[in-house]
């Protein structure tokens, strides 16, 4: 918190949650842990007028509205979270999975549609074909998820914020995976298939090439350490 000079987010940022919602149950992001962060977010010390949007990609499994959600409530699901603060604050969802398939250009060169930036060749040292999401909430701001929120005419990079909450889980051979291996719901598998490139570091690459969370929060509230039929 604190003031914002100081503090992590300003108080009209634009701030995104990405959060795992490929899976329901304990394979997700704790819907309790998203709901305290947008309550902390919103109950800025100098009055939150920004806005705030919970997204991910599921590579088309993905869903906010999980019948079983990860909570002590498992009716609660993230829709559920943020439809119960939209009404009063610009809080809203984005599934990336419904553009995963879309390629696109930014904003600066005269693409207005939603869908997925993507560089022409592979990373030399990883591989990866590194690609990020472009797109425009519901409140009709214009997000580049590398280069910041597009407002008259420019880009402000500063003012997009990234908290990144991944679910502390294994994924067989990968071994025990977080906040690095959460940038798969980033990038898009179907035009640029990232997993070949994990072990090579690939993830680490979409990191550095697109935009490096502002804050990790690791929900370790359940861990499967071993998952069924390793």
């Amino acid at each position: 918190r604190g003031s914002p000079k100081k503090g992590l987010i300003g108080r009209d940022d634009v701030v995104i949650i990405k959060v795992n919602c490929q899976w329901p149950e304990r394979g997700g992001t704790s819907t309790d842990l998203v709901k305290s962060v947008i309550a902390a977010i919103l109950a800025h010390p100098d009055g939150f007028t920004g806005e705030i949007v919970v997204a991910d990609s599921g590579q088309g499994r993905g869903s906010f509205d999980w019948p079983g959600a990860n909570a002590e409530d498992t009716t609660q699901s993230i829709q559920k979270v943020v439809d119960s603060f939209s009404t009063s604050h610009h809080v809203s969802t984005y599934l990336w999975d419904t553009i995963r398939n879309v390629r696109t250009e930014e904003y600066d060169q005269g693409f207005y549609d939603d869908g997925y930036i993507m560089n022409t060749t592979p990373n030399p040292r990883t591989g990866l074909q590194v690609s990020y999401p472009k797109f425009r909430t519901v409140y009709g701001t214009n997000i580049s998820f590398r280069k910041g929120v597009w407002e008259n005419g420019a880009y402000n990079g500063t003012r997009l914020k990234l908290i990144n909450i991944p679910v502390l889980k294994s994924h067989s051979g990968c071994g025990v995976t977080g906040s690095l291996k959460h940038y798969i719901g980033v990038v898009s598998v179907p035009l640029a298939d990232p997993h070949g490139s994990i072990i090579y570091g690939g993830l680490g690459t979409a990191m550095v090439e697109t935009r490096y969370p502002d804050l990790n929060i690791l929900d370790a509230t359940w861990v499967n350490a071993i998952p069924m039929g390793y």
